[in-house]
């Protein structure tokens, strides 16, 4: 595993400020990081500690929305499955 020194800075940062822009090299581990904050992924190791009440979202680099949805559809199906969970 490659160690992510970004991670305390990343994590402090998101506190104060409501968007983040994350950049860096190809395959450096980006959307991973990303996904792991948003909870779309686990965390091979380490601990990942949010303050109460934290709301997070993440938008697929490539969205997948269902064949033949319009755009509205697409948004409205995406609140549906937030408020269910």
């Amino acid at each position: 595993m490659i160690p992510r020194h970004l991670a305390p800075k990343l994590l402090e940062m998101r506190s104060k400020y409501p968007v983040l822009f994350l950049t860096g090299p190809r395959q450096s581990g980006k959307t991973t990081l990303l996904k792991i904050l948003a909870g779309k992924e686990k965390a091979d190791d380490g601990t990942i500690a949010c303050q109460k009440g934290l709301r997070t979202g993440f938008l697929e680099q490539v969205p997948l929305f269902g064949e033949g949805l319009s755009v509205h559809a697409a948004i409205l199906e995406g609140l549906a499955d937030r408020q269910a969970s």
